[in-house]
């Protein structure tokens, strides 16, 4: 009877150790595949978006289905285009376009709040942000690293400055237009710019730019610009927009060599004689202006469109010949 009693505690003590290693080997499996998903939703970009929407822009990009996307394919991402689509949905998202490393084109019309996942782009050679309407976002600070920049536009986000836009060395296009922007010295350092428009800001000096060798277009329409000082330096220009604005006289124009479009329209402009020098000349924009007289353009050869529609001018018959056209059509400005 004691073996008996023995053996069945004996029983009774290797089953509950049985049970106590099992249930310990249960909990170790169960922390090690928790640890295991957290280690790949960590290291995986996918498992930590924030915003499904721009995902499934991205996924459109790559005509792939959203849930399909993989980390590989945001590698593959050369241009990106978030337009309105998203805009219902309010401020978005988008950290994850930090993981579009070989993005070279990105174009963005939707609110959002956070301009930081910029500094990841660096091989990024074209940047587009408009009506983002969030107060600075863009951060320019964001931009330092995009080194490869050549073309960035940052028209109507309601800027009201540009301190801390980097001396970005290979930028050649900028637009600046439809902001609120007064103080333009940041520029100076763009010696590489090659076109400019910061057309209706409240700019009233043009003086910073004045140093930009390079740059042959230049459009600063609607602001309220008196004075042209610093234009005498920028003989290389071969388009200026100078339309709406209180400027008065074109003086700065008489040692320009290559000019090949002048608009002055709305201006307070008067003497037109300082053009007499612009043979490349071939399309001028006078309307509404103060002026009465275009006889000194009659020598401008390769004129071939002038507009002067309300203005006083009494001797535009002089200029008639089959190659030029005179219009009181308006012409869209770049």
């Amino acid at each position: 009877m004691k073996r008996i009693l023995f053996l069945f505690i004996l029983l009774i003590f290797f089953s509950f150790g049985c049970e106590e290693n099992t249930s310990e080997t249960s909990t170790k499996k169960l922390q090690d595949d928790q640890q295991k998903q957290a280690n790949t939703e960590y290291n995986d970009p996918l498992q930590q978006v924030e915003d499904p929407i721009v995902l499934a822009l991205i996924a459109q990009e790559l005509d792939k289905n959203r849930e399909d996307l993989t980390a590989e394919d945001l590698l593959k991402v050369k241009q990106l285009d978030l337009d309105h689509q998203g805009a219902e949905s309010g401020i978005l998202n988008l950290s994850i376009l930090s993981e579009l490393k070989n993005l070279e084109s990105l174009r963005i019309s939707v609110l959002f709040e956070d301009s930081s996942f910029l500094e990841e782009l660096n091989n990024l050679k074209e940047l587009s942000i408009s009506r983002s309407r969030v107060p600075e976002v863009p951060d320019l600070k964001d931009l330092q690293h995009l080194n490869q920049l050549t073309d960035l536009y940052l028209e109507d986000n309601g800027l009201e400055h540009i301190d801390g836009l980097p001396p970005l060395d290979n930028l050649e296009r900028l637009l600046l237009g439809q902001n609120k922007i007064k103080d333009i010295t940041p520029l100076k350092d763009l010696t590489s710019l090659e076109s400019l428009n910061l057309e209706y800001n409240q700019i009233t000096s043009l003086e910073p730019l004045s140093g930009l060798s390079h740059l042959e277009l230049l459009n600063v329409a609607g602001n309220q610009i008196k004075s042209t000082k610093g234009l005498e330096q920028m003989k290389q220009l071969k388009v200026l927009i100078l339309s709406e604005n209180p400027v008065d006289s074109l003086e700065f124009l008489r040692d320009y060599e290559g000019l090949e479009r002048l608009q002055v329209a709305g201006t307070r402009v008067k003497d037109l004689s300082p053009l007499i020098s612009q043979t490349n000349l071939e399309y001028l924009d006078i309307r509404d202006t103060e002026v009465t007289s275009v006889s000194e353009l009659q020598e401008l050869s390769n004129l071939k469109i002038l507009l002067l529609d309300k203005n006083q001018v009494q001797d535009w018959q002089s200029l008639e010949r089959e190659e030029l056209k005179i219009s009181e059509e308006t012409i869209l400005s770049w």
